[in-house]
């Protein structure tokens, strides 16, 4: 849908996972392969790509096995701390990895770009954070993401009320199946002073309004939010082997956010660390400076390093 809305020709090209369903899904894989490999050359001989990028995880399986098949020139992005299984069989097949730097540790006999990230301009372009003026209130953004919205959700009404005589204007993503309970519950306990969406569409719009973000862990979320220059309380889902905590670890560590686990007491903790940061306006101002110079390297995004290392890629001999 959103390829659609911003004019871009773009095809499908079905496939399965490769893991999850055992011995009978490694059966379906091999099964799924020829005519999927069959359905990118088509494809590819109609779009005439001059380079390919993969972003890990069995939708660019086949993407990048034609590529190599075609010899098109072709790179890899892993986006999270931990590799998935995709990015650990399609690295052998690519001429360039971009990869997070805490993911540095795997990549062997391979030529690697350790970046943050990439993001659209548009959100790498937001206005820089500043202090709501005298009299303005505390913008609170908080999002689920696409899992673990529901319990997020949760820690975030058990102190509703709480939040409600703070000097807040709350703007909250609730995900698709809980938009309803999460609006009821907006309406009965508080002022008019919020907006809860289903989802946010254009999140650009939203940005530069916002003083503080709450949300999940999740790799894009965090680039997101940094490139932003926001300081962020994350709350990491716990699954895939904690891979989420990582992922916002260094953030953690060069003091850009804040992290709080999923855990009981969830609420109270969140509801602690915002009450004491809407007090301390130069912390969170540090916050904002350190996130934001978090995505940069030598003045440029990772979005801008990546597409000046896919030119080159792409006018190398095959």
């Amino acid at each position: 849908r959103l390829l659609t809305q911003a004019g871009y020709r773009w095809e499908a090209i079905p496939f399965v996972p490769i893991t999850g369903a055992g011995v009978r899904g490694l059966l379906r894989f091999c099964l799924a392969l020829p005519g999927a490999l069959l359905r990118g050359i088509a494809v590819f001989r109609r779009f005439s790509p001059d380079v390919v990028l993969g972003f890990g995880g069995y939708p660019a399986f086949i993407p990048v096995l034609t590529a190599w098949l075609l010899r098109v020139p072709r790179a890899l992005h892993e986006q999270n701390v931990q590799v998935g299984l995709a990015n650990k069989i399609l690295s052998r097949f690519v001429q360039q990895v971009f990869s997070v730097h805490r993911a540095e540790g795997f990549w062997t006999n391979r030529e690697v770009r350790r970046l943050t990230n990439p993001v659209r301009r548009s959100i790498s372009d937001v206005a820089p954070w500043q202090a709501p003026e005298s009299g303005e209130p505390f913008v609170l953004l908080i999002m689920g993401g696409s899992q673990g919205a529901v319990s997020l959700n949760d820690a975030v009404l058990t102190v509703l009320p709480a939040l409600a005589e703070l000097p807040l204007y709350i703007i909250h993503q609730t995900g698709k199946l809980d938009y309803q309970r999460v609006h009821d519950a907006y309406q009965a306990v508080t002022s008019p002073r919020n907006e809860v969406h289903e989802f946010i569409d254009d999140i650009t719009r939203i940005y530069p309004r916002v003083h503080l973000v709450v949300c999940r862990a999740g790799a894009m979320s965090a680039a997101e939010v940094s490139s932003a220059g926001r300081p962020a309380i994350y709350v990491p889902l716990r699954i895939a082997g904690g891979h989420q905590r990582q992922n916002v670890q260094h953030l953690l560590d060069c003091g850009a956010a804040l992290v709080e686990e999923q855990s009981e007491g969830l609420g109270e903790r969140l509801l602690a660390d915002i009450r004491r940061l809407i007090a301390c306006p130069g912390e969170l101002a540090q916050m904002a400076r350190k996130a934001k110079e978090s995505t940069l390297a030598g003045g440029k995004t990772s979005a801008e390093q990546i597409g000046e290392a896919l030119f080159c890629l792409a006018r190398q001999p095959k």
